[in-house]
């Protein structure tokens, strides 16, 4: 059971199973809201954070796409969430480029979201006829 779960992020996921888990994570996240401390909110959102990553992976995978694309938005959202914390009351210009940055990196992650969502997948090829006799012979 251990290797099927190990070997489920290597896997292909398709357009409904790929919507349906994003379905799930925004769950995840409404249902956070009813917590009053912040430790399962957190363990809530970082569940539905690991839920999009391995079905963003699975579904790239399926439209043939780089997986290392999932990464797009961290960098904008790292470096902005970073001016926030370090732009203090009186730091207009950092909060302001904190802002951007970090609407940015929401921007990438949207348009990537949709875009996974809705791209045709890749069909692989057929086996060759090597394989296939290393197959059935």
């Amino acid at each position: 059971m251990i290797a099927a779960i190990i070997r489920y992020p290597l896997g292909r996921a398709g357009r409904a199973e790929y919507w349906a888990g994003f379905l799930a994570a925004v769950a995840l996240v409404t249902t956070s809201g009813w917590f009053e401390s912040d430790a399962p909110r957190l363990l809530m959102w970082l569940a539905a954070a690991i839920l999009w990553l391995v079905l963003t992976l699975r579904r790239l995978r399926d439209i043939g796409w780089w997986t290392w694309l999932t990464l797009l938005p961290v960098a904008p959202a790292v470096v902005g969430f970073g001016l926030l914390a370090a732009a203090g009351e009186d730091n207009v210009d950092l909060t302001i480029a904190g802002a951007l940055l970090s609407m940015c990196a929401a921007s990438i992650w949207l348009v990537l979201l949709v875009l996974v969502g809705a791209w045709n997948p890749k069909r692989p090829p057929p086996p060759s006829a090597e394989h296939q006799a290393k197959v059935f012979a």
